[in-house]
C-alpha cells in the first residue's frame, strides 16, 4: 500500500502537508503513511478525496486508480468498511446529490490548493447572507 500512497500524492502534486490539516494529523504520520503503508482506513479515504485516487485502488490495489464520482468513491469505501447500509447512504446521497457535488469540490479545491483561505471565506460570507 505505501507505494499507492506514495503514487497518489505524487500524481496529484497533494503536499504532506495538506493531507495532514485535512486528516487533523500531523505531517510527520503522513510521513510514515509513505514509510509503512500503515494508515486507518478513514484517513485513506480522505487522501483518496484529496488526491482524485479511488479508495479500493489505494487499499488494494484493484480497479482503476482514479473515481469520476467523488459520490462512487465513497460508496466503494462505505461498502468495504462495512461501515453503514449503502442502500441507505445512496437514498440520502440523490437527495442532495447536487449540494453533495459542489461541498466535494470546494473541499478538494481548498485542500488541493486551487482555492484560496480568503476565497473560501468570501464564499462563506456569501452562503451566510442569503
Amino acid at each position: 500500500m505505501k507505494d499507492r500512497v506514495r503514487e497518489a500524492l505524487k500524481a496529484s502534486g497533494v503536499t504532506q502537508a495538506k493531507v495532514a490539516e485535512y486528516c487533523g494529523i500531523s505531517e510527520q504520520a503522513v510521513a510514515r503513511w509513505k514509510a509503512t503503508g500503515q494508515v486507518a482506513a478513514h484517513n485513506l479515504f480522505a487522501l483518496s478525496e484529496l488526491t482524485g485516487f479511488r479508495y479500493v485502488y489505494l487499499k488494494g490495489g484493484t480497479g482503476d486508480e482514479r473515481f469520476i464520482a467523488a459520490q462512487d468513491n465513497e460508496r466503494e469505501y462505505l461498502d468495504a468498511e462495512g461501515l453503514v447500509d449503502a442502500k441507505r447512504v445512496r437514498a440520502v446521497k440523490s437527495d442532495c446529490g447536487e449540494l453533495e457535488a459542489l461541498l466535494d469540490a470546494i473541499r478538494r479545491g481548498y485542500f488541493g490548493g486551487r482555492i484560496s483561505k480568503g476565497a473560501l471565506i468570501g464564499l462563506k460570507a456569501l452562503v451566510d447572507s442569503m
